[in-house]
Parts: C-alpha cells; sequence; structure tokens
C-alpha cells in the first residue's frame, strides 16, 4: 500500500471511530473508542510483525490516535458541529 492510502485510510479510521462514538450515550463511549484502538493495535502488530520498527510506530500511532478521538469528541461537542460537516 503506498503512503498516500495508508494516510487516508487512518485518518478514515480516525473519523469513523470518532463519529461511530459520538452516536452512542457519553458512558459508552471509551469503553467503544478503547476496543477500537485496541484492535488497531492488533491488526497493527500483526501487520508489522516482521518490522519491529514499524511496529513500534504503528503502536505510537495507536495511543496518539485514542488521544486524537478523545480531542476531536470534545470539540465538537462544545461547537455543536457533526463529524462530516464542512
Amino acid at each position: 500500500m503506498d503512503k498516500e492510502t495508508q494516510q487516508r485510510r487512518l485518518l478514515n479510521l480516525v473519523k469513523t471511530i470518532t463519529t461511530r462514538a459520538l452516536a452512542l450515550p457519553t458512558i459508552d463511549r471509551e469503553a467503544f473508542i478503547e476496543i477500537e484502538i485496541r484492535n488497531f493495535r492488533q491488526s497493527s502488530a500483526d501487520t508489522y510483525q516482521a518490522n519491529p520498527a514499524a511496529k513500534a510506530a504503528a503502536l505510537e500511532l495507536a495511543d496518539k490516535m485514542r488521544e486524537w478521538i478523545f480531542a476531536m469528541i470534545k470539540m465538537l461537542e462544545v461547537s455543536g458541529e457533526k463529524p462530516g460537516k464542512a
């Protein structure tokens, strides 16, 4: 997969998780996000198993994605915007 496609897929994943989390009751969001990030971490670990540096970078990215998703949810909630609106 080329870098542009990989970047697009990762950004779409963040958007998808954020959108789905916002559709859930507030009390259920954290568990949903944690499951989705855990799935991404596992998939990344499997994909990059033969490349330890890429695996480490992907796992670090998973941690950052979690932060981005929670920050995006907070920003969308306080601004009253829905994901996908431009």
